[in-house]
């Protein structure tokens, strides 16, 4: 009886522990999951779509143009982080040419972004990232229109304003190289550093 009974305690103690275990492994992938955004009742938060606005100024390669303001729009999500793509449209009003013989120069692109966060996890690092865009480059003004492919790099920080984390203050800076233009036909390449302000649904 003895045996019998300590045999069914060592069985019930047997069941409770792996019973926990499994509760415990369950809590920590889920955990996991949800960091990188797996779960599937948490897909809306993984894939994070935002909209963003910015200003800032930009400029042109060469001597005879003139820097200017700058102002782009963009939308953008997360489909696995630290991984993020969006679409930009930007649109810089400038001149070119002597004080006394300025002529409109505008730029306006229309670009692909591909970006990748610097940490999942670090508190500071996780608000960095660093990619590249590529896209449309157009040339407007007192100029023949002329469209070119542009690519280039962008380095830019995203920080929350809330604990909700729905609002970001940031700025990002580019350098588009524009491919088969050059300076003197006017299709120059293109610097930009604009601040941000995102919306994260």
């Amino acid at each position: 009886m003895k045996s019998t009974s300590m045999i069914r305690i060592v069985s019930l103690a047997a069941v409770c522990a792996l019973t926990a275990g499994s509760a415990l492994a369950v809590e920590g992938t889920s955990e996991t999951m949800r960091e990188r955004g797996m779960l599937p009742g948490d897909q809306r938060a993984a894939f994070m779509p935002e909209v963003g606005i910015l200003a800032g100024g930009a400029g042109n390669n060469g001597e005879a143009y003139n820097n200017s303001g700058s102002f782009a729009a963009e939308v953008g999500v997360t489909p696995w982080k630290p991984f993020s793509v969006g679409l930009q449209a930007q649109y810089s009003p400038s001149t070119v040419g002597p004080d006394f013989a300025n002529i409109d120069f505008n730029t306006t692109n229309f670009l692909l972004k591909g970006v990748v966060s610097l940490g999942v996890t670090d508190p500071i690092l996780s608000h960095v990232y660093v990619g590249t865009k590529s896209g449309i480059a157009m040339y407007t003004g007192d100029i023949d229109t002329q469209t070119h492919f542009a690519l280039g790099g962008v380095l830019g920080f995203d920080v929350p304003l809330m604990a909700s984390q729905k609002v970001s203050l940031g700025a990002e800076g580019t350098y588009l190289g524009v491919l088969g233009g050059d300076d003197n036909n006017l299709t120059p390449d293109q610097t930009s550093v604009l601040g941000s302000m995102k919306y994260w649904f």
